[in-house]
């Protein structure tokens, strides 16, 4: 069974990659493209064996989803700050960091260092990272919804994870590369954004001794998602029906565990993996 599913994905993969690394991201056929799906689809051709595939691609996302500013294209476009999703940075740089794992090769990694880099810290500005709580914030959040769903400005954990976890990573490849500063850079933000995820007394994002989806910026849990107008959402959907929609649990919860950012087999990953099964 593991073995025709394991064909079938990469079947896939071949079918839905172009030879000049461009993928239809969407099983809906949206025919737009997300950075972060894309870096993960890199890696699953790294794991196939597809090594030049995975390099076109990862190079050709470097290249051209990667704004002047370090922004990464959404649904082929660019967001303002508000609404832009700051989980891309980090995956690209654990994409690279993934590339380098599995072929040894700099030499197109140096090339485009640069635009890497800028990449990386697109995060860290003034315009979404809080030197108070050591976080990242915006209004959108990592399902893509945003302030008319009833999204508030915070701290949103599939953003902080994949912010702490590619810096880690990205820190690794600098040092290979030859950017000591940067890797030094990124490890002390890196270690202080997991501190402030894990350990800030009023920002991190545990309650109940298990991970938690989001805190508004003055450090409220945001449980519920209230839509600003209800009428306009999906029909028949939670948002559509329920006074107080849920957002909790949230699949992202998962994240820091199955990556191992925390022990896998702590009380915080036990209780988190019964807190987020509740529903089935």
């Amino acid at each position: 069974v593991m073995d025709h599913l394991f064909d079938v994905s990469r079947t896939g993969l071949r079918s839905a990659v172009s030879r000049s690394g461009r993928l239809d991201g969407g099983t809906w056929m949206y025919n737009m493209e997300w950075l972060f799906d894309q870096v993960l689809a890199s890696e699953a051709l790294l794991r196939c064996g597809w090594v030049d595939e995975a390099r076109v691609m990862l190079e050709r996302n470097v290249r051209e989803n990667i704004g002047p500013d370090g922004r990464a294209a959404e649904s082929s476009r660019w967001f303002d700050d508000d609404y832009t999703e700051l989980n891309h940075s980090g995956t690209l740089l654990y994409g690279v960091w993934n590339y380098l794992c599995w072929t040894g090769e700099t030499a197109f990694i140096k090339k485009q260092w640069p635009r890497i880099r800028l990449c990386g810290d697109f995060p860290l500005s003034g315009r979404f990272w809080d030197p108070q709580s050591a976080m990242v914030h915006n209004k959108r959040e990592f399902w893509e919804r945003d302030d008319m769903h009833g999204m508030a400005d915070g701290y949103e954990l599939g953003y902080q994870f994949w912010v702490v976890f590619g810096l880690q990573k990205g820190a690794q490849v600098a040092r290979l590369v030859g950017d000591k500063a940067t890797a030094e850079r990124w490890e002390a933000i890196s270690g202080s954004m997991r501190n402030g995820m894990l350990m800030h007394p009023r920002y991190s994002l545990i309650e109940d001794g298990h991970l938690i989806k989001r805190r508004t910026v003055n450090g409220d849990w945001q449980r519920y998602c209230l839509p600003v107008d209800s009428s306009r959402m999906p029909p028949g959907s939670p948002m559509a029906l329920n006074d107080r929609p849920e957002m909790e649990p949230d699949t992202t919860e998962v994240f820091p565990i199955a990556y191992e950012m925390i022990d896998p087999k702590a009380e915080l990953s036990k209780t988190t993996l019964a807190w987020v099964e509740r529903p089935w």
